[in-house]
């Protein structure tokens, strides 16, 4: 074999190898690739990366994990959980991306959110070893800066229930909630997000009607609490001053029968005690009267807080899959 023939087998050869390489090396996006080639998303999968703010790397590791809309019976099966009382929108298998469909219409981009916290998942999952130690640091920081007595009971949870899996929640939910990060974190969701801020906005919007009714309800609550002691101190003090006057006019009319008639003086300082004691009643029967609107304003106040917390279960009902009609009925 000349030496031209011999240099062009070798090149030959390590092209092959160098193909290969590149092969297994890119083989993860070589796989998305072919499943974003067949995916063909729904109207409502197809409008959400828009809405979300996802950039063409994001809204292909979304198409990548074969995004998924489900009702309440599918969904159920699709996202298993161990705590009930705990409710999942969404959730990411390793391969899929499955979605709760949520009708109450003022939860509006709540889909939308919990998808790309999903999509992050899958972009986490193919982030290497020393990337995901990198971000680590920087999440960790922001989470110390951020968090909130909700969040850091969201994350308890997320231990509980998948143990090791810290990060990787912390990854998502910064992005999607969280107005301000840091710089290295802006640049790192930039490859998934064109305008991370839609989608923050649209968790905002939601979850400011979540904060107004707790607001709400829980100043509702110290507002009752505060009226229903003073009213009953001043029941109690009525109540002890109504038993008082019906005790002294009780004593008052037995002393009718022991006055001097022609005594002038005591008739007349009968009857001004008399006239007292018809008017002290006078005023505790007003007395009554202003507790019994105090009561109405009472019971009112309740009636408000009541549909406050209404309100707010139906909203948290309406996200919880497992509270559907179609869960009662299966």
């Amino acid at each position: 074999m000349s030496f031209a023939k011999r240099s062009v087998l070798v090149v030959a050869i390590m092209m092959v190898v160098i193909g290969a390489g590149w092969i297994w090396l890119n083989r993860q996006y070589l796989q998305d690739w072919r499943i974003v080639q067949s995916f063909t998303p729904t109207a409502e999968v197809a409008a959400i990366p828009e809405r979300a703010g996802m950039s063409e790397e994001g809204k292909f590791l979304f198409y990548a994990s074969r995004p998924l809309i489900s009702d309440a019976s599918e969904f159920n099966n699709q996202c298993a959980r161990q705590e009930t009382s705990a409710a999942i929108l969404g959730c990411f298998d390793g391969a899929n991306i499955y979605l709760y469909h949520v009708e109450n219409v003022d939860l509006d981009g709540i889909t939308e959110v919990t998808a790309a916290h999903e999509m992050l998942h899958a972009a986490w999952s193919r982030l290497g070893e020393r990337e995901k130690e990198r971000l680590q640091t920087h999440l960790e920081k922001v989470y110390d800066r951020v968090k909130t007595d909700e969040l850091e009971e969201r994350m308890a949870y997320y231990d509980r229930q998948q143990p090791g899996e810290r990060i990787n929640e912390l990854h998502s939910i910064l992005a999607t909630e969280i107005t301000m990060l840091d710089d290295v974190l802006e640049q790192h969701y930039a490859r998934y997000f064109t305008d991370r801020q839609s989608v923050v906005s649209l968790h905002g919007k939601y979850a400011a009607i979540f904060n107004t009714l707790k607001s709400q309800s829980e100043s509702l609550r110290r507002e009752i609490a505060t009226l229903l002691e003073a009213l009953n101190a001043d029941i109690t003090a009525h109540n002890a001053a109504v038993a008082g006057l019906e005790a002294e006019i009780l004593a008052h009319n037995d002393r009718a029968t022991s006055v001097d008639n022609t005594n002038g003086e005591a008739v007349r300082l009968y009857n001004q005690t008399q006239a007292s004691l018809m008017a002290r009643r006078a005023q505790l029967r007003q007395d009554e009267a202003a507790l019994a609107r105090r009561q109405d304003e009472y019971q009112q106040k309740v009636q408000e807080y009541n549909k406050l917390v209404i309100r707010s279960e139906t909203l948290t009902d309406s996200m919880d899959s497992l509270k559907s009609p179609q869960s009662a009925a299966k």
